[in-house]
């Protein structure tokens, strides 16, 4: 007579619904009376495997916010009035550099010199010619890293925000070719600042028309003074 084979004791696991024998179970998982309970090898594993995950997301989020606090502590010490505080030992910008009203990143940190070039630019706030003194100094459009034209005044090529156009920050004089100058004063260098500086102002470039006229005219005016002085 054929023996008969006893079959092996199953139970069913609560996370995936299926039978498994006792090897696939650890001793205190399957010694559980309440099969809702009961977990399996691979769905113990799993949910370990999700825990550890949380957790290493976790540490970085806390590592990312510790590394952000250092920063704005660090920052909180500079004094971004004081120019020499601005730049690095080859007179570049030691730090990014960023729009004042929207938080956009205009510069990434070492790419432009600081210059002294003084200079009389259009103020749009007022509409009138204001002395600018400090410039960042680029000579490629590409070293931005967000940058738009505005309006063109005679020679004058004025640069703005490309996010949110807000103010002239700069100018390209099209008879210097390709040279940038990013007005100083007119940006940021703190960009937690920066993003609470966002303000509902009106578009800065509705200059008018007849302001533009007169100003073409001293340019031209300025131009036939420069021919018969050479002469």
């Amino acid at each position: 007579k054929k023996k008969k084979m006893s079959q092996k004791p199953v139970k069913e696991c609560s996370v995936c619904n299926k039978s498994y024998e006792k090897d696939n179970y650890s001793k205190n998982q399957w010694k559980k009376k309440e099969d809702n309970n009961r977990k399996c090898k691979a769905c113990v594993k799993i949910q370990l495997d999700e825990e550890s995950r949380k957790l290493e997301e976790e540490k970085i989020k806390k590592k990312m916010i510790h590394e952000q606090n250092k920063i704005n502590n660090n920052n909180e010490n500079i004094n971004y009035d004081n120019i020499e505080e601005l730049v690095t030992s080859e007179n570049k910008n030691k730090f990014k550099v960023f729009c004042k009203y929207c938080g956009c990143r205009i510069l990434s940190a070492n790419v432009a010199k600081l210059i002294e070039k003084p200079t009389e630019v259009l103020d749009p706030q007022t509409n009138q010619m204001k002395l600018v003194t400090h410039f960042w100094h680029l000579t490629n459009l590409m070293q931005f890293d967000n940058i738009a034209f505005g309006k063109t005044i005679g020679i004058s090529k004025y640069l703005t925000c490309a996010d949110c156009e807000q103010d002239i920050i700069g100018v390209q004089w099209m008879d210097e070719g390709n040279n940038y100058y990013l007005i100083q004063s007119k940006v940021h260098y703190d960009e937690s600042f920066a993003k609470k500086q966002l303000k509902d102002m009106p578009r800065s470039f509705n200059i008018p028309e007849n302001f533009i006229e007169s100003l073409k005219i001293q340019q031209e005016q300025q131009k036939i003074q420069e021919i018969e002085e050479e002469k």
